[in-house]
């Protein structure tokens, strides 16, 4: 095989195949024509890629914005992946996504929004590739998604599901359904990935670009997983923090309890305190609300 357990590619750590995969422009200009098949002499010289950082926009990590230029005009690009699971606020991650995009090109293209003349924006695709087993609609809406039809504005995408043709689309959609399967099977543990490089190699899924980067798609993928468990073990700490934060405010309100009780009794402030580890201060409140 092309790698090895020890090898530490060189990627940016927010990387995803996804985004490593469409950071080559070879690869967009492949997706683009999937999308737009009548448009067969674009070239990698039309394209350019516009992907916004996922700290800006609701942590949409695997994402990909490009413009296509040609003919004196613009059209603007987004393709988001959703791997296995549908996530129903994409409609409205996708508008966030969508109005920083035109703030910096409007910024980047030099134009006064404020001026009196009118602004041109490029023309606006927005997909989503999605590789789950949920039946999702062809198209979903943000208007029918959180206002069902009544809301004065609207963003609609395009949903991408397996077509079966032999697109890089499609190849992608196939290395996640794999990956989705060896996860089944391995969890979350570099077994998967080693195991879907090689099925997909195997099945013509991505092979060429599996092939020259396996070594960068098993470090990817390893710290993705890494994150995921340490996200898992966060979550675990926080209820676990939250579990011991109940118990300590329960045995508080005991001791109050108790207080109140000798209070009633016409205990000294002195022994109450001794007994229940209050304050004089505290013992002081609960006799003005008592």
């Amino acid at each position: 095989m092309l790698y090895d357990d020890n090898y530490t590619a060189k990627h940016n750590a927010k990387d995803s195949v996804f985004t490593n995969l469409f950071s080559y422009l070879n690869n967009v200009v492949e997706a683009y024509k999937v999308l737009h098949p009548e448009d067969s002499t674009v070239t990698e010289d039309d394209i350019q890629i516009s992907t916004l950082s996922s700290v800006i926009v609701n942590h949409l990590i695997n994402d990909l914005g490009f413009f296509v230029k040609k003919n004196g005009e613009t059209r603007f690009v987004i393709l988001v992946e959703e791997q296995s699971q549908w996530n129903p606020n994409i409609t409205y991650r996708l508008l966030g996504y969508l109005c920083e995009t035109l703030k910096k090109y409007v910024s980047e293209t030099k134009q006064r929004v404020h001026g009196w003349k009118r602004i041109k924006l490029p023309e606006i695709e927005l997909y989503v590739i999605y590789a789950g087993e949920e039946n999702v609609p062809d198209v979903v809406s943000f208007r029918d998604d959180f206002f069902e039809g009544d809301c004065p504005v609207d963003l609609k995408v395009k949903i991408i599901k397996d077509s079966g043709t032999d697109t890089i689309i499609s190849q992608y959609i196939g290395f996640c359904k794999v990956l989705n399967e060896q996860k089944k099977i391995y969890g979350d543990s570099i077994e998967v990935v080693k195991a879907t490089i090689r099925i997909c190699i195997e099945r013509g899924y991505l092979a060429d670009y599996l092939s020259e980067h396996s070594k960068e798609v098993v470090t990817m993928m390893a710290e993705l997983f890494d994150e995921n468990l340490l996200r898992k073990e966060d979550d675990i700490a926080s209820r676990e923090e939250a579990r011991n934060e109940g118990i300590v405010e329960g045995r508080y309100e005991e001791k109050k309890e108790t207080a109140i009780n000798m209070l009633n009794l016409n205990l000294s402030d002195e022994t109450i305190s001794q007994c229940t580890g209050l304050s004089y201060e505290e013992i002081a409140s609960l006799k003005k609300h008592n």
